[in-house]
């Protein structure tokens, strides 16, 4: 493609997650162009991810809302692109729909470069329609390949050899130093701490069981959380936070690239599929994710910097447009499963992606519930590590209660009741979920109640105010989580 380009438009018209991922060609581009003037054209919400990227000269942003009920202000925003005479148009939206074509195809550039993209958000007529208008469209590969690849093969349309990509977020010394002070206003230790992202607007995606498996690896891992999100994610991370047998700080409602900036920071970083998960990896940071099967393998996992797990289903791929009651996929995950998967994730590392899966044994579905799929026919393995979280890993569990009750004697009154607390919770989980276990599950909670209720009698007799308190407040957590 010709290199004598003066003016190229980089244009998204999606969410901010998509546009951390795109961004990942925006170095390549500028080193194929060196002399081209760069404008990234996008929603104003993004604004703010291209101010600080040195591979773009100049910003256009819109209102998406607007774009779709005033159509002055449509042709106010086509003409600002008009004016901008580019000698190259880029569509990198694999998923287009119909705006994002009336905005490239009405561009007046001299070339326009675009994939042919899916049908998710665009029918085969108006996809048919716009394609004409394209110098050249980017032909789809013979089989499903992460969104990264789209962006590879994108690139080579340009002449462009790129090694594997990752998602791209330029961080200010300002967002760096606002990180380091918030670690050292609240004496928060970064490698003992972990952010939690739970909420999307995509409300198919979150995970309604994280109270309970946060509950456990705080306190077994002695953890500090700090949760992250929007101003109206605030409420309801305050919510899981008060529940957590942890040390917590509610820092939704900050922007953000600062909170990229803690992200960067801590030790690993625990949510759903959302922008905060595409950050991590941006920012080369471990993060945890509970991962619906709507996108399965075209956005996760994808680098070795993701651990996901997940509950394969026949329905998979569905764009998260459920036909079910609920979306079985991420309500219905085990906590035993994710607990085990965040507990390895924390506890080892692996040169790849990881895919934790509930194994089809641990999902009985009645006659209207999709029946379970194997993973390996549903994503690409190539770069993937695939975990089954089955009957004997779960068993560790009952293996780590026996330990416990026969060698705990350089363990203090209160993380003997952490522990106690939190083996009960899961003990009961196991023996519902492994009925052969039953039993000895049965057995097991007997024994952690009867040594709870001595270290209680233990700690009325002795005259400590402040042991006291801490353990009225475990009970109180214990209490307030349900697990009491």
């Amino acid at each position: 493609m010709n290199e004598n380009f003066e003016k190229i438009i980089f244009l998204r018209t999606d969410r901010i997650g998509d546009n951390l991922m795109a961004m990942s060609m925006l170095p390549y581009i500028r080193q194929r162009f060196k002399a081209a003037e760069i404008i990234a054209v996008c929603p104003e919400n993004i604004r703010f991810l291209y101010e600080t990227c040195p591979d773009v000269n100049q910003i256009l942003s819109f209102d998406i809302n607007r774009l779709f009920t005033d159509s002055f202000y449509l042709e106010q925003i086509i003409r600002k692109i008009q004016t901008f005479q580019a000698d190259l148009i880029l569509n990198t939206v694999y998923s287009s729909e119909e705006m994002t074509e009336i905005l490239v195809t009405n561009s007046k550039a001299k070339n326009l470069l675009g994939f042919e993209g899916d049908l998710s958000n665009i029918s085969e007529e108006l996809r048919q329609k716009y394609k004409r208008y394209y110098t050249k469209l980017v032909k789809n590969p013979a089989e499903k390949i992460p969104e990264l690849e789209h962006f590879r093969n994108f690139l080579n349309n340009l002449g462009i050899d790129a090694p594997f990509l990752l998602p791209k977020i330029w961080l200010t010394s300002d967002d760096e130093q606002f990180a380091s002070d918030i670690f050292t206003k609240h004496n928060l230790n970064p490698e003992s701490t972990i952010t939690i992202f739970l909420n999307s607007m995509d409300k198919n995606r979150q995970y309604e069981k994280y109270n309970s498996v946060l509950s456990y690896i705080c306190a077994s891992k002695n953890l500090s959380v700090i949760a992250l999100g929007s101003e109206a994610d605030y409420q309801d991370h305050q919510q899981v936070l008060d529940q957590l047998p942890a040390k917590t700080l509610n820092m939704c409602g900050i922007t953000l690239r600062q909170s990229a900036a803690i992200i960067k920071k801590v030790k690993l970083n625990v949510g759903i599929e959302t922008s905060f998960a595409h950050m991590a990896n941006a920012l080369e940071a471990e993060s945890f994710i509970v991962l619906g099967g709507g996108f399965i393998g075209r956005y996760f996992p994808y680098s070795r910097y993701n651990t996901v797990v997940s509950l394969p289903l026949i329905c998979s791929g569905c764009n998260y447009y459920c036909r079910y009651q609920k979306p079985h996929c991420t309500r219905d995950i085990s906590e035993l499963v994710v607990t085990e998967a965040l507990q390895q994730c924390i506890e080892t590392s692996s040169m790849k992606a990881r895919l934790f899966f509930q194994e089809n044994y641990l999902w009985s579905p009645d006659y209207n519930q999709p029946i379970w799929k194997s993973p390996d026919n549903l994503i690409n393995l190539n770069g993937i590590e695939l975990i089954p979280v089955d009957s004997n890993l779960l068993l560790k569990r009952i293996e780590e209660v026996k330990y416990f009750l026969k060698n705990d004697n350089d363990l203090d009154y209160e993380q003997q009741l952490k522990k106690i607390n939190n083996f009960l919770n899961f003990n009961m989980k196991i023996g519902s979920l492994l009925v052969r276990y039953q039993n000895e599950c049965q057995k097991l909670s007997k024994q952690l109640i009867e040594k709870s209720e001595n270290i209680l009698a233990e700690i009325a007799l002795k005259d400590d105010f402040s042991l006291k308190q801490s353990v009225s407040n475990i009970l109180l957590n214990n209490k307030n989580s349900g697990n009491s």
